[in-house]
């Protein structure tokens, strides 16, 4: 069985930060959509997170106002 691992995609144009599970079609284990790799123009990927709680942690210490999870990978 593989472990669950989850990433914090912070969004530089927007500022703000999502936290996905990697195996989301969004994160894609901290590739991104375009599997770029975990540093664009746009945005960093940060992780892998071997849980939530310090997927969270790792988000809120961005400073962003906007922390939150990813809303694909929230509904699973």
């Amino acid at each position: 069985m593989r472990a669950v691992t989850h990433y914090v995609y912070e969004d530089l144009l927007q500022r703000r930060a999502r936290i996905h599970l990697g195996e989301c079609g969004h994160c894609q284990e901290g590739r991104g959509k375009t599997r770029l790799g975990p540093v664009s123009e746009t945005g960093i990927w940060h992780g892998p997170f071997a849980s939530a709680g310090a997927a969270r942690k790792a988000a809120a210490a961005l400073g962003h106002a906007d922390v939150r999870a990813c809303q694909a990978c929230s509904r699973r």
